[in-house]
């Protein structure tokens, strides 16, 4: 706190203020006019938000850009720039939205079917249970967008489950035994079980659809 003060007092207090600077297509004049306004106000950097430039990453935006950055070096100031054309990040400036599903957002769901054993020749209605018709090769769709595939189905033995404790074991992989109809039909012995049913979803989130997967590479 004493060494804010003192660059204070001296009249060295650092920049402490960095407002968006909403970038719209303005003229050259305008664009340094404002540049020149925040200056004299003691701003020491800007933030150049992109929307809603008409040509975002553009000839135009580079010209823009390219003057905003020179009146910056001429001043002292710093820049930061917002990385795209509609919030919040990932949009990739509509690449996303034609590019294939594999490089869109998908979303991991859980779904977990509870019984008690002794069971033989188990049928369970997976493609019930997950909304959609194994049928369909290309998953259930919603709508124009919406999407959801069948990634695994596990099936666990319960030990405990007392006080909000779980504790599973015995743990088999049945995801191959679900057959075209969406029907699984498994033995199990006596005890307590738990089918865990995960699916991934294309489209679960309305603002981000069209927005890169920051868990493939490829997409981002």
């Amino acid at each position: 706190m004493n060494e804010r003060l003192e660059q204070a007092l001296s009249g060295h207090p650092g920049n402490h203020l960095m407002p968006f600077f909403w970038q719209q297509g303005a003229s050259e004049e305008t664009l340094r006019d404002y540049m020149e306004q925040m200056d004299r106000c003691g701003i020491g950097a800007v933030c150049v938000e992109s929307r809603p430039h008409p040509d975002f990453a553009g000839p135009r935006w580079w010209h823009d850009m390219d003057i905003i950055m020179e009146e910056a070096r001429q001043r002292n100031m710093r820049v930061w720039v917002l990385d795209d054309s509609h919030f919040p990040t990932g949009y990739a400036n509509g690449a996303v939205k034609n590019a294939p599903d594999r490089l869109k957002r998908w979303a991991l769901k859980e779904r977990q079917i509870r019984f008690h054993g002794p069971a033989t020749g188990c049928k369970f209605a997976v493609a019930t249970h997950l909304g959609y018709d194994f049928t369909d090769k290309g998953g259930y769709q919603f709508g124009a967008y919406r999407r959801e595939e069948l990634v695994a189905v596990i099936a666990a033995k319960v030990e405990d489950e007392e006080e909000g404790t779980l504790s599973l074991t015995d743990l088999q992989d049945l995801t191959s035994q679900v057959n075209e109809a969406g029907w699984l039909y498994h033995d199990f012995p006596e005890g307590g079980f738990r089918l865990f049913l995960y699916t991934k979803q294309l489209g679960t989130a309305a603002a981000q659809n069209d927005s890169i997967s920051f868990l493939e590479k490829d997409s981002v």
